[in-house]
């Protein structure tokens, strides 16, 4: 699939993903439109998110649905409810195509194909494609998309991970500084201690309580500060 792969590899941002994915598909010549979909999860309306090619207002004209109702059971709701790809050879023969079929006709469409996108073993979305010519979407062209959508799906999974990463490090690093800034400001002294009673931090207070700079009591031994009588 070439550029088409390589762009799911390595582009790190989800819109920007879906947008060169598709141009890359109507330059190649493998579609004569494509558009990526992503299901709202309490709707179940499939909502464009990116598209390249001739639209010619198809997608603002038309409704998609993951539900099982007459605006789901084209090849897009296929693939975004039931997780697997669909292809149609022909729009203008297909019943089930009743509420795209004008629209298409007039943008030129033949024939369609929806491959889902998917995050683990859930579809949340779909890449659609649309031909000027019957059966453009089967055998090996049907294949080499497929492989394409798991390809793009594969970065989704890995951008999402990416993303939960930072703001997992970037909470982390927001508590350090808040536990930190309440531990240097502390009235008490704080102390952390190994098994060994070596003195591995000391807070502030300790030079205003004790006498003694912090760096005098870094790794000594606590009991080394303790009155010889007291150590038993």
């Amino acid at each position: 699939m070439g550029k088409t792969g390589e762009l799911a590899v390595r582009v790190r941002e989800p819109q920007q993903l879906h947008e060169q994915v598709c141009r890359v598909l109507v330059d190649e010549r493998r579609a004569l439109m494509a558009w990526v979909g992503m299901v709202d999860p309490e709707s179940k309306v499939v909502n464009p998110v990116a598209f390249s090619g001739k639209d010619e207002g198809f997608l603002q004209a038309t409704r998609h649905s993951a539900l099982e109702i007459p605006q789901g059971l084209g090849p897009t709701g296929v693939a975004t409810r039931e997780g697997r790809e669909d292809v149609c050879e022909n729009i203008g023969r297909e019943l089930r195509m009743a509420p795209w079929q004008d629209e298409a006709r007039r943008c030129g469409y033949v024939s369609c194909a929806a491959f889902p996108l998917k995050l683990g073993h859930q579809p949340v979305g779909a890449l659609t494609l649309y031909g000027a010519e019957e059966g453009a979407f089967e055998g090996r062209a049907g294949k080499l998309l497929a492989s394409l959508a798991e390809d793009v799906s594969f970065a989704m999974e890995s951008i999402q991970r990416d993303g939960l990463r930072e703001r997992a490090e970037e909470s982390l690093r927001r508590s350090e500084q808040y536990y930190r800034a309440l531990i240097e400001n502390a009235q008490d002294i704080i102390a952390v201690i190994d098994a060994g009673g070596s003195i591995k931090y000391v807070s502030p207070s300790a030079e205003r309580l004790l006498g003694y700079k912090r760096s005098e009591l870094r790794d000594r031994n606590v009991f080394d500060f303790v009155n010889p009588g007291d150590l038993e």
